[in-house]
């Protein structure tokens, strides 16, 4: 530590603006931390410039704290009252100061053993609120994950509930099935109408009536494999259409305000597909 000493009058008609020049020059040169103005004491006449608004006011401005040690006992000045810190003499303002080592060192010691206590404190709370939201998320996310597993299973059986292509596959089968009605249905009343004719001998008349039932049937069947051909997407693709997927996603895109640009797409034709990204989206 080092000490800088600004040596002044400190008694006589000059003293105050001695002393007050010299705490200016200590903050302009900042070579010090604290300011001690220091006399050997003397009677109240002698310490008179020290009761001057000169010397009080270069207190009061002072940026650097100002620590007073005149040597008096008895009597108090005004540089007393407005200094940072009052001592008795330079030796008590020197052990303010400058305090002993031992104290320091006992001084961050109780701090130290205050901050690690404060500090496992706060651990402990901290761990504790966490424990308390790690339990409550435990209890919740088990329900969360059912509630959207179930949305989930719910929209995708809507979803292929809707699906053009589900309900072409349903018709298709429903034509089937009556396809393989209809055909036992005939095969067993030609088996009856057979019998009763084979006895009447009306082969002729059986053959005409068969083939003119096979006939409207077989235009029964034409007539609906072409209805089910018009409602297939692959019909409609190849008319000159196409289905426009996300290919993030792959959901369906209906309208330009369901992407955006730089999306990726796959677009379905009538025969094979192709990759695209979005470039300008027109709405």
């Amino acid at each position: 530590m080092g000490v800088v000493v600004y040596p002044v009058q400190v008694q006589g008609a000059a003293a105050p603006m001695s002393v007050s020049r010299a705490l200016r020059r200590c903050n302009e040169e900042g070579l010090a931390e604290v300011i001690v103005v220091a006399r050997g004491g003397g009677s109240f006449e002698e310490l008179y410039a020290f009761n001057t608004e000169v010397i009080a006011r270069a207190i009061l401005g002072s940026r650097l704290p100002v620590v007073t040690a005149l040597g008096h006992t008895s009597d108090r000045t005004v540089a007393d009252m407005v200094a940072d810190v009052e001592a008795r003499t330079p030796t008590e303002a020197g052990s303010r100061v400058v305090p002993k080592k031992a104290d320091l060192i006992a001084l961050l010691s109780e701090r130290e053993r205050r901050l690690d206590r404060e500090t496992n404190q706060r651990v402990m709370r901290e761990t504790e609120k966490l424990n308390v939201k790690r339990a409550r998320l435990l209890q919740v996310l088990p329900a969360l994950v059912r509630a959207r597993t179930d949305r989930l299973a719910h929209a995708a059986a809507n979803l292929a509930r809707l699906s053009p292509m589900q309900q072409v596959a349903r018709r298709e089968e429903s034509l089937h099935e009556r396809a393989r009605r209809l055909a036992s249905a005939a095969r067993a009343r030609l088996t009856r109408s057979r019998n009763a004719l084979a006895s009447r001998r009306a082969a002729d008349r059986l053959q005409r009536a068969l083939t003119e039932r096979f006939a409207i049937a077989t235009r029964g069947l034409d007539h609906r494999r072409q209805r089910l051909l018009a409602l297939s997407p692959d019909a409609v693709l190849s008319r000159g259409y196409s289905i426009t997927q996300d290919a993030d996603s792959g959901a369906v895109v209906r309208s330009a305000s369901e992407t955006a640009v730089d999306r990726k797409l796959r677009i379905r034709l009538a025969t094979g597909r192709l990759a695209a990204r979005v470039e300008q989206v027109e709405t």
